[in-house]
């Protein structure tokens, strides 16, 4: 009799339970999720990998349109061939010269605007690897949450069929149940053990994939795990799209790509031009016979410039090459904004789905199944039913809420989807 009545007991609790959960998973940010990111975006490997490329990027800016390196030469120049003296002709000397070479002027210009826009570019790649990593973290988190939530409820369950097998083995030992109650029941409980160890073996895989991507292997044992809970508002995909096209870190990188074309395609034309050589030269001479200017060393000053003779087979190429590539980068950037609206569009319909879903099981599903239950153990104790019916209805009620846990799961990893597309939070959208 007292194991009977606290089996009741434990079956009013599994009943209420539930609804404490679903109250608890208001829509939040966690603390917990929060630490984890601010964590990775300092010690994930592959953020610190695009942090350093952003730099060197940055450094390479700051030389890119400086003038080449002078060229210094030093030169004997005019000794006779028979005694390679400095000193028997006026004509030899040791010639001491510098040559700068000037590029056409837009050309460093430009050198200087496709580095920089390299720069912006590399830091935008930093911001997608980001943008990535914090997703990822998002979804192994929520995956994390999921299983750990689903092993409390394996638990409870577990818990209440254990009570509900010495309640089939003392109505069998008194002779009002039968043997295969008492094995139908046993059976689930080894059903639910499994379940139960498979739940802890995720949970410590989705650990294991956390310490990865935070780069903190060694401070990561154990979470406390969240599922927040629906939206309040239906999201709009309108505002979504025009914060994706703002903000996407791959539409901001194709836009400067677009830009680094256009600045090489007008390098490309600069090419025409020619460039320009400007030479001092500082002769020292010997003292010799029948000089006019006995010993007196010479300076000269000289001005040359490139031709940009072939037309033909170089520069209409090169502004030929530079105007494709433009087209090409343009033609990127509206395939990736077609690519980003799909994905926006195609995640809102999953998102809207799940939450609908979600309402469904929350709203009529598991009250649904818990009136059941309530209605079978009302039946089971007077007789009016069987034990495999009673079982049933509990097994039934314990898969929808581990539904409803997943569907949540789901509704959040998209959620994180679209934060990574947009580049913006649904919590502060909301």
């Amino acid at each position: 009799m007292l194991k009977s009545t606290i089996y009741w007991i434990m079956v009013v609790i599994a009943l209420f339970i539930p609804d404490i959960i679903i109250a608890q998973n208001a829509p939040k940010r966690d603390s917990e999720l929060d630490s984890l990111i601010e964590r990775a975006m300092i010690n994930n490997p592959g953020i610190q990998g695009a942090d350093y490329a952003y730099r060197a990027k940055n450094y390479k800016s700051k030389y890119a349109g400086a003038l080449p390196d002078p060229v210094l030469s030093i030169a004997a120049s005019n000794l006779p061939r028979s005694s390679l003296a400095l000193d028997e002709t006026p004509m030899t000397g040791i010639a001491i010269g510098i040559t700068q070479k000037i590029p056409w002027f837009s050309k460093l210009g430009n050198l200087s605007s496709i580095a920089n826009l390299d720069a912006e570019k590399a830091g935008f790649n930093k911001e997608l690897i980001a943008n990535e990593t914090e997703m990822k973290i998002k979804q192994v988190y929520y995956n994390y949450s999921y299983w750990k939530l689903a092993d409390s409820i394996l638990d409870r369950y577990t818990d209440l069929t254990e009570a509900l097998v010495e309640v089939a083995q003392t109505r069998y030992a008194n002779g009002d149940g039968l043997a295969q109650d008492v094995l139908n029941a046993q059976t689930s409980l080894v059903k639910l053990e499994d379940r139960e160890r498979e739940a802890v073996r995720m949970t410590k895989s989705a650990l294991s994939d956390l310490r990865r991507l935070t780069g903190i292997p060694e401070e990561i044992d154990d979470l406390k795990g969240d599922l927040p809970g629906v939206l309040r508002q239906p999201i709009a995909i309108d505002p979504l799209i025009a914060l994706a096209m703002e903000n996407n870190p791959l539409i901001k990188s194709a836009e400067s790509n677009i830009a680094i074309s256009e600045k090489r395609e007008s390098l490309a034309k600069a090419e025409y031009m020619p460039d320009i050589f400007l030479g001092f030269e500082y002769r020292i001479r010997e003292e010799v016979a029948m000089d006019a200017l006995p010993g007196e060393d010479f300076v000269s000053a000289k001005v040359g410039f490139s031709i940009p003779l072939w037309f033909g087979f170089k520069q209409n190429h090169k502004v030929d090459e530079a105007s494709a590539m433009r087209s090409t980068s343009e033609s990127e950037r509206y395939s990736i904004e077609l690519f980003i609206k799909n994905e926006i569009e195609n995640t809102l319909l999953e998102i809207d789905r799940k939450a609908e879903s979600i309402k469904l099981y929350e709203d009529s599903i598991i009250p649904l199944a818990k009136a059941a239950l309530e209605s079978s153990d009302i039946a089971y104790r007077v007789g009016k039913t069987d034990f495999l019916n009673r079982i049933m209805a509990q097994t039934r009620l314990m898969e929808f809420e581990l539904e409803r846990l997943k569907l949540l799961m789901e509704y959040n990893s998209a959620l994180a989807d679209i934060d990574e597309l947009t580049g913006a939070k649904m919590e502060a959208i909301q």
